[in-house]
C-alpha cells in the first residue's frame, strides 16, 4: 500500500473520529442545557463555566440573572485587598504614653491607638490573653510600675454607625452580624454556655459568659427544643447598648450548649480586661484625668498578622468582621473616607473598572440581603484576578476539595473532585453559592459561579447534582 494511502486513510478516520466525538460532545452540552432548563426554568438559578485555555465560556445558564451571592463576596473583597494593600500588609496599632515617667510613675494619657485591625486579640491569632500580656510587658519594659491618669483609645475611623444599615436586625447581635470599629478585639464575640433541661419547652439556665462583659444585661428567653443537638437561638438587641435579649431553643440531646454573640461595646470590654491584667500583673492605676500634654514618653507599635494570613482565616471561617474592615482599610488608605456606604461604592467601582461586569454590592461580607451579582460578572472577576501576580496568593486561601474538615470536601467528595477544586461557599435563609476554579488533569483551569436563591430542600440537593455533573464533563473529562 502506497505511504500516501496509508497517511490519506489514517486521516479519514481521525477526521471521523474528531466530528464523532464533536458531535457526542454537542449533544451533551445539548443535553446538559436542556437538563437545566427543565430542571430550574422560571426558578431563580445560575451556573458560569469559563476555559482559561479556550478564553470563552463553555457552559452558562441565566448567566445574567442578578441574585444574592451570600459570602462568595469576600473573594471580591480579597481582590481589592490584594490589589490595594498587598499580601505583606500588616495593620499597626501603637502604644503612646503622652505625659513623663518618674521614678517607676507613668503621669499623663496612655493611649492606644487602633487602626481598625479586626484580629487584635483573635484567638485564631495570638489570642486576649497574649495580647494583653504584651502590652502590659511592654509597660514593664519602660519601668513603669503605675499609671497616674487615663487610659484611652482612639481610632481614626470617625464612623458614628458600626456596620451597614442594610444587616438584617436579627443579625447584628449574633457573632457574625458583630460591628466592625476602629478599634476591635476578641473578634468581637463572646460566648455563653447554656444548661438545657432534658425535657421540651423548659427554660434553659445561662451558665457563664466568657470571656467576661462588664455590665452585660441578658433576657434569656430560650427553651429547650428538639431531641436533637441544633441550635436554634437567636440574639436581638435590647433596648440599651449592654442589652441583649436571646429568643429560640436549644437542642435537648445534649446537657449544656455554647452560642456565640456580638461584644457590645468593644472599647469598655478591652479596658476592663487591660486594667484587672494590670492589677493582677503589680501594676497599680490611679484613675484621673490629665491636661493635654503632647509630649511622647514611649510609643510602641503592635502589628497584626499579614494580609496574607488575614485573608485566609477570612476565607476560610467566613468572617464577616474580616472582610469589612479589610474593605474600610483599603477605603480609608485610597479615599480617606472609611463610612460603609463609601466602601460599598468604591468596590462596586473597582470591579467595574477591572471586569467591565456589572455588580450591585452593599457591603464586603456578603451578609447584606440586597447584594446582587450576575454569574458572567462574577467568573469576569476571577478571569481579571488570574493575571494578577497575587492570584496563587488568593486562590490559596480558599477552601479545597482535598481538604477532608473543609464544606468544599462534603460537597464535592467524589474522587475524581480531590484536590482539583478551590472554591468559596455562601449560604443564608435566602440561598446558596459557589464560587471559585477547577483544575483538570493537564491543569487546565476553569472558573465557575453557581447561585440558587429560593430553592427546595429537594431542588437544592438537585442543583448540587447537575452542578457536578456540568462540573465534571465541562472541567474533567
Amino acid at each position: 500500500m502506497p505511504i500516501s494511502f496509508l497517511y490519506f486513510f489514517l486521516y479519514i478516520i481521525f477526521f471521523n473520529l474528531k466530528i464523532s466525538f464533536s458531535y457526542e460532545n454537542d449533544k451533551k452540552i445539548d443535553f446538559l442545557t436542556g437538563d437545566f432548563m427543565k430542571c430550574f426554568e422560571n426558578k431563580e438559578v445560575a451556573l458560569s463555566i469559563f476555559s482559561e485555555r479556550k478564553n470563552a465560556a463553555v457552559f452558562e445558564f441565566q448567566q445574567n440573572r442578578p441574585l444574592i451571592p451570600n459570602s462568595i463576596v469576600k473573594i471580591l473583597t480579597s481582590f481589592v485587598a490584594f490589589e490595594h494593600l498587598g499580601t505583606d500588609f500588616k495593620f499597626e496599632n501603637k502604644l503612646i504614653g503622652y505625659g513623663k515617667i518618674k521614678d517607676g510613675v507613668f503621669y499623663g494619657s496612655l493611649q492606644f491607638i487602633a487602626s481598625g485591625d479586626p484580629t487584635f486579640g483573635s484567638e485564631r491569632f495570638e489570642g486576649l490573653s497574649c495580647c494583653l500580656s504584651s502590652l502590659i510587658e511592654s509597660l514593664k519594659e519602660k519601668g513603669i510600675k503605675e499609671i497616674d491618669g487615663e487610659i484611652k483609645i482612639k481610632s481614626p475611623y470617625l464612623d458614628k454607625t458600626f456596620r451597614p444599615s442594610c444587616w438584617p436586625i436579627e443579625d447584628i447581635a449574633n457573632y457574625y452580624g458583630c460591628g466592625i470599629y476602629g478599634f476591635n478585639i476578641h473578634d468581637n464575640l463572646f460566648s455563653i454556655e447554656f444548661a438545657i433541661a432534658n425535657k421540651k419547652n423548659k427554660d434553659t439556665k445561662i451558665l457563664r459568659v466568657f470571656p467576661e462583659i462588664p455590665s452585660l444585661i441578658i433576657d434569656n428567653k430560650v427553651k429547650s427544643g428538639e431531641l436533637d443537638k441544633t441550635d436554634r437561638a437567636v440574639i436581638f438587641p435590647g433596648s440599651s447598648v449592654n442589652q441583649l435579649i436571646i429568643e429560640g431553643t436549644l437542642g435537648r440531646a445534649q446537657s449544656s450548649c455554647q452560642i456565640k454573640g456580638a461584644i457590645p461595646d468593644p472599647e469598655e470590654f478591652f479596658l476592663y480586661h487591660l486594667e484587672k491584667e494590670m492589677l493582677k500583673e503589680g501594676i497599680k492605676f490611679h484613675k484621673n484625668k490629665v491636661a493635654e500634654d503632647k509630649t511622647i514618653a514611649f510609643s510602641i507599635s503592635f502589628f497584626s498578622p499579614s494580609l496574607q494570613e488575614i485573608v485566609h482565616q477570612m476565607n476560610q471561617k467566613s468572617i464577616n468582621l474580616y472582610a469589612e474592615a479589610l474593605l474600610k482599610k483599603v477605603c480609608f488608605e485610597k479615599i480617606c473616607d472609611s463610612s460603609f456606604e463609601q466602601s460599598a461604592n468604591f468596590l462596586n467601582k473597582f470591579l467595574k473598572a477591572q471586569t467591565g461586569g456589572v455588580f450591585n454590592l452593599y457591603d464586603g461580607s456578603g451578609l447584606s440581603p440586597k447584594n446582587r451579582v450576575t454569574t458572567n460578572s462574577m467568573v469576569k472577576a476571577i478571569t481579571a484576578m488570574s493575571s494578577k501576580a497575587y492570584f496563587s496568593n488568593l486562590i490559596s486561601t480558599l477552601p479545597s476539595s482535598g481538604g477532608s474538615a473543609t464544606k468544599i470536601y462534603k460537597l464535592f467528595p467524589e474522587k475524581e473532585f480531590e484536590n482539583n477544586l478551590y472554591a468559596k461557599t455562601g449560604f443564608s435563609s435566602a440561598g446558596e453559592s459557589l464560587f471559585g476554579i477547577c483544575y483538570n488533569k493537564k491543569g487546565e483551569r476553569f472558573f465557575f459561579c453557581a447561585i440558587e436563591n429560593h430553592l427546595s430542600f429537594s431542588d437544592r440537593a438537585l442543583f448540587y447534582s447537575k452542578l457536578k455533573e456540568a462540573l465534571c464533563f465541562f472541567c474533567l473529562s
